[in-house]
């Protein structure tokens, strides 16, 4: 069951982890300015000694022990949403609905019985 709940308990740690590095970067920034930096001087210190704060979430998500199952799902639905748009799978959609078109006026009873006849008529008409 923790599996489970790690699973679906995911967007509360996203926004967790958010909540907790904003909150270091500003008591950083408080400490900045408490030594008597401007606030904006004293935010870019804060974020230029935190370091790359998209890497330091990644690493704890690694961390978190799903990081490889998550890239992975992410990378599976970027190849879908790729292979979506792809020009091929479009025109395979197309192709697909025309042959299935093609396929319901064959093998209608009226137009193959009606296409029978003039087929017939004009063999004759032509001797």
């Amino acid at each position: 069951m923790s599996w489970l709940s790690a699973l679906f308990g995911r967007r509360k740690r996203e926004r967790e982890l958010d909540e907790e590095v904003l909150s270091h970067l500003k008591m950083a920034a408080v400490d900045h300015s408490e030594r008597g930096q401007a606030t904006a001087d004293a935010e870019r210190a804060a974020r230029r000694e935190f370091g790359n704060v998209g890497l330091v979430q990644e690493v704890t998500r690694d961390v978190w022990g799903w990081g490889s199952l998550d890239r992975m799902i992410q990378d599976l639905r970027f190849g879908v949403r790729m292979l979506a748009k792809s020009a091929r799978v479009r025109n395979w959609r197309e192709h697909r609905t025309l042959f299935r078109s093609e396929r319901r006026i064959v093998q209608s009873p009226a137009v193959s019985g009606a296409g029978a006849v003039g087929d017939a008529s004009r063999e004759q008409a032509e001797f």
